[in-house]
């Protein structure tokens, strides 16, 4: 993960705004796997989710060794980062079919480059990744169209 996610003002700005997600989504879960990046962060997401009454849809699964495994149960895969490389775990998430929203940075343009693959979005704004991600989830066709444009079938 980047450096920038140990930013006081990023991990404030994206806490709001995941508490909006999950009010807007009153349904589907949210996994967040990988390393905590401080000892506060899964207790903070925690409270978060229990204040929008959302606590038992929001798993912190920490550091896994079956990535793989979780890649090919989502549905969707969000990557809402504010500075890339090439990032490998949304090249995962493609590789195993999910439908993907990434935020429209260098690194993840080159690899989402049209709706066919998955979506982008304004870095931040997370009232288009709402959007986007209430479309996919409405359109179980999209998703699926995707999912299989991933995977190679036409």
């Amino acid at each position: 993960m980047s450096d920038i996610w140990r930013d006081v003002k990023v991990r404030k700005f994206w806490r709001k705004r995941f508490v909006k997600l999950l009010r807007i989504f009153p349904i589907g879960n949210f996994w967040f796997a990988g390393p905590a990046l401080e000892d506060e962060t899964p207790r903070r997401i925690q409270q978060f989710a229990a204040s929008a009454n959302s606590g038992a849809r929001v798993k912190l699964l920490g550091q896994r060794a079956d990535a793989a495994n979780l890649m090919r149960e989502a549905a969707i895969y969000v990557q809402p980062s504010f500075l890339e490389g090439l990032p490998l775990a949304l090249q995962e998430a493609m590789f195993y079919g999910c439908a993907c929203i990434g935020s429209r940075i260098p690194g993840n343009h080159e690899l989402i480059s049209d709706d066919s693959v998955g979506v982008l979005v304004e870095a931040g704004n997370v009232n288009e990744l709402a959007g986007k991600l209430r479309k996919l989830m409405n359109s179980t066709g999209t998703t699926r169209t995707i999912r299989a444009r991933r995977r190679g079938v036409q």
